[in-house]
């Protein structure tokens, strides 16, 4: 069973100091920004410690769609799924009643 990590991060840049102080996000926009790349981070590392016949499956669903658009929303569900800690429902096996 995975071992469930909490990621946190200061996206405002408590302690910006010096040369570093030009990269912390001042206008709410950038703060949105950097919390939703920080949700992604957390998205790819979920998505790392899976196993690797997840991996080219989730992939596969994700690069075989004919069309631009749902290529785009399977990404998308790809990395919602992920940022939350599962996998896609159809690569899931539910328990039977």
């Amino acid at each position: 069973m995975p071992r469930k990590v909490i990621v946190t991060c200061a996206v405002t840049g408590g302690a910006a100091l010096g040369k570093n102080a030009q990269y912390v996000p001042i206008t709410p926009a950038q703060i949105a920004g950097e919390c939703i790349a920080a949700a992604k981070a957390g998205a790819a590392r979920f998505f790392a410690q899976q196993a690797p016949s997840y991996q080219r499956a989730a992939t596969w669903w994700v690069i075989s769609a004919k069309q631009e658009e749902t290529r785009q929303r399977r990404l998308a569900t790809l990395i919602e799924d992920s940022e939350r800690g599962r996998r896609l429902r159809q690569y899931t096996l539910e328990p039977k009643a």
